[in-house]
């Protein structure tokens, strides 16, 4: 019994001493303890034929149970009572019953739902808990932020907080190799005469350069609106009636698809044209579905890394979209008409920094995918609450009615600019279903709201928590109501981050998502009409998926998803087809 006083005198010395539990002092009790045990006689033997060897075997088992209890107990006491005493300046922890896991379950089965349970449990008062918390996942230490204050501190914050590790991994996980990697983030002066007016660059690495270029390309202005130009002119050659047959593989009687379907075809489409041009569809037929493909199951790769025999379609797509820009970076210049300004500029940066077609392939498809990342699944939630509530309907046709008055040309100023309800419908929209979560480097020790971070430590702030802030957004946060962002600044709410981490695609993505639901409505008659397979089940709004890790616009839940009959609008019908938007 001297193994079982040993791990007794080592619980009882760490529950007295300020000093970390040393589990691996407990294991090697708890070893000596059977070691012990065993040593006294042959259990095998024992267990195989009386009744007092299967008592000793529960004998065993209690014990083992007990000492693994003690254990437990013991961590858990000193982690989440004894150790929060002693360090009052810390955030509170959320408490487990596992150590090194801690909430690995919880937080990749639906990490909202554990923020949510968190800041009730963590509470003394009926109001959730706003002060930064701590939780354990995965042997990591995680800072969960959910007031505004706490946010806008630590996105403004670039001395002792950092994005660099975050977007290194996210860089390493689209396939940019380690000599690139160095390419990349060294800073270094580059000459080019090309650029008048400008003899050298500053000392930058690429990745700055690069959120300049894309700054000041798609910051409203002069080049947003040639930019947006471009997306009409694709919008009119792209989303014709005829086409939809071919570019929907379950297209049954002619004109009934999924609306998402039809939403991220459209909507990757027109984004995928308007930066690379035709030739990158010559080289890939297919690509707004690999596009699609990708990004539906990014998390896997991105958030969770799943290994590549469970997330086959992710890697096929992948391998298929890097392959594809490849060929187009070879291609000769003169073979690449219809690119886009921004992305020759952001291919030179690439080019002078020395990137091997490889490296630059993968980082054009990391801008490739967070252009895309939030356009389609936006339209499609957009759709949902329009085809579902006839009014909504009706006034979003009559705002949008006068960009379209011009033949061969959409006045898309007028739709980003002169209407209320249906830009109030976007913010809205864009507030209920943004599901994504900032996630920050601490590199030194951090003060916020009286608390300490430590470094090596991450930081999340869950924008659904600010977005659904009952004290900004109303009692009925939690419902859809377009009305709350009418006749008031509510959109520049500090609590209001949707782009918190992107803003430069911000109003890029308004606009495109705008334009082509508006240019849909105007082309299209789009009607809800029963799943082919279950034509008793009266259509409903779908539900979002709250449980999917995403890196933005969360999509709709399985089993919620939504079939439309699609139709040429009639006057156009009777038009002949000839009046574009």
């Amino acid at each position: 019994m001297e193994a079982i006083a040993k791990v007794k005198d080592t619980l009882v010395d760490m529950t007295s001493n300020d000093t970390k539990l040393d589990m691996e002092a407990l294991v090697e009790g708890v070893s000596q303890a059977l070691d012990n045990l065993t040593s006294t006689g042959d259990i095998t033997s024992n267990l195989t034929g009386s009744s007092a060897g299967w008592g000793l075997a529960a004998c065993i088992l209690a014990l083992v149970s007990f000492l693994v209890t003690a254990v437990v107990s013991t961590w858990r006491f000193w982690a989440f009572t004894i150790r929060p005493r002693l360090h009052p300046e810390e955030p509170k922890e959320l408490p487990s019953w596992f150590p090194y896991f801690g909430h690995a379950y919880g937080f990749f089965d639906d990490c909202h739902a554990l923020i949510s349970y968190a800041r009730d449990s963590l509470s003394d008062t009926d109001e959730p808990y706003d002060q930064p918390f701590a939780m354990t996942v995965s042997g990591k230490k995680l800072y969960v932020l959910t007031n505004e204050k706490d946010a806008t501190a630590t996105i403004e914050n670039t001395t002792t907080i950092s994005q660099d590790r975050h977007r290194r991994d996210l860089m390493l996980k689209f396939g940019v190799g380690p000599l690139g990697m160095n390419k990349i983030w060294s800073d270094s002066k580059i000459e080019n005469s090309k650029r008048p007016g400008e003899k050298k660059l500053q000392p930058k690495s690429l990745v700055y350069r690069s959120e300049e270029l894309c700054c000041k390309q798609l910051s409203p202005g002069a080049k947003l609106d040639d930019f947006t130009d471009t997306l009409c002119d694709v919008l009119a050659k792209s989303l014709r009636h005829e086409d939809l047959p071919r570019r929907h593989v379950d297209w049954k009687d002619g004109s009934t698809v999924t609306l998402m379907d039809f939403c991220a075809d459209a909507a990757l489409t027109m984004t995928a044209r308007s930066l690379f041009g035709d030739l990158i569809y010559d080289i890939t037929p297919d690509l707004s579905q690999c596009l699609y493909d990708y990004n539906e199951e990014a998390w896997k790769a991105l958030l969770i890394q799943y290994p590549t025999f469970a997330a086959r379609k992710l890697h096929r797509a992948k391998h298929k979209i890097l392959n594809t820009l490849y060929e187009f970076l070879k291609s000769p210049m003169e073979q690449r008409y219809g690119q886009s300004e921004l992305i020759k500029a952001l291919l030179e940066e690439q080019e002078f920094a020395g990137l091997d077609y490889k490296d630059r392939a993968a980082l054009t498809s990391m801008f490739l995918a967070l252009m895309n990342l939030n356009i389609y699944r936006l339209t499609f939630w957009l759709f949902s609450h329009i085809l579902f509530n006839k009014t909504l309907l009706a006034t979003i046709k009559h705002e949008t009615a006068s960009a379209f008055q011009t033949a061969h040309k959409t006045n898309h100023q007028h739709i980003s600019s002169k209407c209320p309800a249906f830009s109030a419908l976007y913010t809205e929209i864009l507030r209920l279903t943004t599901g994504s979560i900032i996630s920050r480097e601490v590199t030194a020790p951090t003060h916020l709201s009286s608390k300490t971070l430590k470094p090596e430590t991450t930081i999340l702030i869950p924008l659904r928590s600010l977005h659904y802030n009952e004290a900004i957004f109303g009692d009925n946060a939690e419902e859809f109501d377009p009305a709350r962002f009418l006749n008031n600044d509510l959109e520049n709410s500090p609590y209001f981050k949707p782009f918190a981490d992107s803003e430069t695609f911000s109003s890029l993505t308004k606009r495109a998502t705008m334009l082509l639901v508006a240019t849909i409505l105007h082309r299209f008659e789009l009607e809800v009409v029963p799943n082919p397979l279950e034509e008793a089940k009266v259509p409903r709004l779908p539900e979002i998926d709250q449980a999917t890790p995403t890196l933005g616009v969360m999509g709709p839940a399985k089993g919620t998803e939504v079939f439309v009959k699609v139709r040429e609008n009639g006057d156009r019908a009777a038009a002949g087809g000839k009046k574009d938007g």
